[in-house]
């Protein structure tokens, strides 16, 4: 049976997690050190979940459709956000994978990586689950994957092949030998007799 069976049952869950991140004196001021707005865009079920901590906002965790501006947006199915924020899966895994697709500045979103370990005890008590120890990435191993999902060219973005024509493939004429010529007598190898 799936974990979250509605948008609901996504926000008392994950959406918990993200307000009692924001209320919570060890992690509060980490995550509104982020400053921008970060969405969560998940599927099965379609949900989704935003921070509002840009400048505007002192923070807060917003359900559903916003007229927030995302400068991070993470897109995932429900289930692999509570694996990710339950500590089972390493943020970098997750982006090799193609489980997270990642849209913003990667400095922020490395940003989140020191938050999984504190999340994953928050979460924790709110699944009733207990939290793994778990494979963390470091910020290392993010910005790797985040490199290489940056660096793979957008279909628009291939770069045009280059024009070569047949001509320049193929020597010039003088240049090529004659099938019938033979060295001039100066030229041929002295016999060794």
């Amino acid at each position: 049976m799936a974990r979250f069976t509605d948008d609901q049952a996504v926000y008392s869950q994950l959406g918990r997690l993200f307000e009692e991140l924001l209320a919570d004196p060890a992690t509060g001021d980490r995550v509104r050190a982020l400053g921008v707005v970060v969405q969560f865009k998940l599927l099965k079920p379609d949900s989704q979940i935003t921070l509002n901590i840009g400048e505007d906002a002192p923070g807060t965790v917003e359900f559903g459709i916003t007229q927030a501006r995302p400068a991070v947006v993470l897109l995932m199915d429900a289930e692999t956000a509570h694996r990710f924020w339950s500590g089972r899966l390493a943020l970098n895994v997750a982006l090799a994978e193609g489980r997270i697709s990642a849209q913003g500045p990667v400095a922020t979103i490395l940003k989140l990586v020191p938050l999984v370990k504190p999340a994953s005890a928050i979460y924790a008590r709110i699944t009733g689950e207990a939290a793994p120890e778990a494979p963390t990435a470091t910020e290392a191993d993010v910005e790797e994957e985040l490199a290489v999902v940056d660096e793979t060219p957008a279909e628009d973005q291939t770069p045009a092949e280059e024009d070569t024509s047949a001509e320049e493939d193929t020597p010039a004429e003088e240049d090529t030998p004659a099938e019938n010529d033979t060295p001039a007598e100066d030229e041929a190898p002295a016999d060794s007799a």
